[in-house]
């Protein structure tokens, strides 16, 4: 019985494989010893239903799929660090957890949840004329705001509210990704922030 469930598992996993499961939303993997699975979901709360430790949200991707997903302290764990008041409409959240499907729906016990957009902060960001946009490797919306000390002279990024840039001068914005060149203690090197 075991080596079946194994075969079933692996040609799961080469389905998969062969059917281009390319959608970026979605990451699937299959634990045969233990026959569960384990999905990984982005999309935008559609829908809230509150409880008592937690809450039932519908999920909905950028292709129209839908997850029914329970977030709950007894299953993120009280040191996962989710804001539950980022439980909120329109919001995007990266959960994953076991999956299972009830009456052709999907659902998913998340075990680990981020807020990748939320409104209020997106509000706060561009009322203090930042841009707000999905940033890093990650994607997850971020607040750039725009430095106070843009242009000022510098020899290293402590100088400055975001860094201190090859030419010497302080970045326009506090928020920076990819591979920069920087002055550090007026020696140029280069990082790369993920």
């Amino acid at each position: 019985m075991k080596k079946i469930n194994i075969i079933i598992a692996s040609l799961f996993v080469v389905l998969l494989v062969f059917t281009g499961c390319s959608n970026t939303n979605k990451t699937i993997q299959i634990n045969s010893s233990e026959k569960t699975i384990t999905e990984s979901f982005t999309g935008t709360i559609k829908k809230i239903s509150n409880g008592k430790d937690g809450s039932s949200i519908i999920l909905e991707n950028d292709n129209g799929e839908q997850i029914k997903t329970v977030i709950s302290i007894s299953n993120l764990g009280l040191e996962s660090g989710f804001d539950f008041s980022d439980i909120e409409l329109g919001n995007i959240l990266r959960v994953s957890g076991t999956t299972f499907e009830i009456q052709g729906m999907k659902h998913l016990t998340a075990k680990y949840a981020i807020t990748m957009y939320s409104k209020i902060e997106k509000e706060e960001c561009l009322s203090s004329g930042g841009t707000y946009n999905p940033e890093g490797m990650l994607q997850a919306y971020m607040c750039n705001l725009p430095a106070k000390d843009v242009g000022k002279s510098c020899k290293d990024s402590s100088e400055c509210e975001g860094l201190c840039l090859q030419d010497g001068k302080c970045s326009i914005d506090t928020v920076n990704f990819g591979c920069i060149d920087i002055l550090e203690k007026g020696e140029l090197v280069t990082i790369c922030i993920d």
